[in-house]
């Protein structure tokens, strides 16, 4: 099964859970975003797979000697980054099928440092073209019973977002926060007006008990604050916070 027949099964899927949902309580503002969600998820699809099919044209009827070495290294760089954007994107529209039909978390103990750094080093490993530099500060030793999986993704989610808006001038922060309550906030900060459609991340944080939100600083920054409740975090005795490049 080649990955757009397999791409088109998932989209049928959403598309029978989205519409059996639609007798439900505030059926009129789930339809909408769901509809926004698929909406800009095949914006996002066109953009890769544009890029890869232009270029493999271009390589494939052009003779070697036409492009010099480094431009065929910038289209086969630029052809593997779309392909890497391609699977996050089935992935994301895959866990988007899961969640609409299964509640159950997949609970873990795990360290919330850890997640946060390895995501972070992990997509900059991926995304080489992207230089954008990233100030990432975590509190050690705190502890979150969650769905590690499903985490992951959002939080790999929202740092892939955040890199294909900001420049090589410009910082991404990835922060974290004890909350009055004893709540775990994880902020995630970049350019001004950056708007990541969180569709894909709200029903994932809703079932851990958690809130997601947008919000414009008065600091020219956008952030998207992720809070998660004190019941499932355990905090260290002393807070050490550091700074991770």
């Amino acid at each position: 099964m080649d990955a757009k027949h397999r791409l088109r099964l998932v989209l049928h899927r959403l598309a029978r859970i989205f519409s059996a949902r639609s007798g439900s309580e505030g059926a009129n503002t789930t339809e909408v975003n769901h509809r926004e969600f698929l909406r800009s998820v095949v914006k996002e699809l066109r953009e890769p797979i544009d890029t890869i099919a232009g270029y493999t044209e271009i390589l494939y009827v052009t003779p070697e000697e036409a492009q010099s070495a480094q431009k065929r290294r910038e289209y086969h760089e630029a052809m593997l980054a779309s392909s890497r954007q391609l699977q996050r994107l089935i992935n994301e529209l895959a866990e988007a099928a899961r969640i609409g039909t299964s509640s159950a978390l997949d609970v873990q103990v795990f360290d919330v440092a850890e997640l946060l750094e390895a995501t972070a080093h992990g997509l900059q490993d991926e995304t080489v073209a992207l230089r954008s530099p990233m100030l990432l500060r975590v509190i050690e030793d705190v502890e979150l019973a969650a769905d590690l999986a499903r985490l992951r993704k959002v939080f790999h989610y929202l740092l892939a977002e955040a890199l294909k808006v900001t420049s090589e001038t410009e910082c991404i922060y990835l922060d974290m926060h004890c909350g009055i309550t004893g709540d775990l906030e994880i902020v995630l900060a970049c350019v001004e007006n950056w708007q990541p459609d969180v569709t894909f991340a709200r029903p994932i944080i809703s079932l851990h008990g958690g809130q997601i939100e947008l919000n414009k600083q008065a600091s020219k920054r956008s952030e998207v604050r992720i809070t998660l409740p004190s019941r499932l975090v355990h905090w260290p005795k002393t807070a050490k916070k550091m700074d991770v490049a």
